[in-house]
């Protein structure tokens, strides 16, 4: 076999591994501490970003939810194959939110 086949199916294999493992412990945590990117920058307007200060996990918001005690964030693709699609890191009872700038937001990814 190709050692460079070789190692991209290696590199296939830990990332599938690696996004496993991080959803399950993503789906264990409370998100009790959450980013709140707020999508505006000095060249345009994004969707507002959240991300899970303890996991990782992130969400991006719909049009209208900027404001960081947003009362009705909802995920960018809130309605997907004829479900609703709810949000993972909305407005909760012990969730504190924490306004960061889109570089912060960046190193914050794992």
């Amino acid at each position: 076999m190709n050692l460079i086949r070789l190692i991209q199916e290696k590199k296939e294999h830990f990332r599938k591994t690696i996004e496993k493992e991080l959803a399950q412990q993503q789906a264990l945590c409370p998100h009790n501490e959450v980013a709140h990117w707020d999508g505006f920058s000095e060249y345009s307007t994004m969707y507002p970003t959240r991300i899970c200060l303890e996991c990782g996990l992130e969400e991006e918001g719909g049009w209208w939810c900027y404001s960081i005690d947003c009362s009705h964030w909802h995920p960018k693709e809130s309605y997907r194959e004829g479900k609703i699609i709810q949000p993972k890191l909305g407005p909760e009872e012990g969730r504190t939110f924490k306004k960061v700038s889109f570089d912060e937001l960046m190193r914050l990814r794992p």
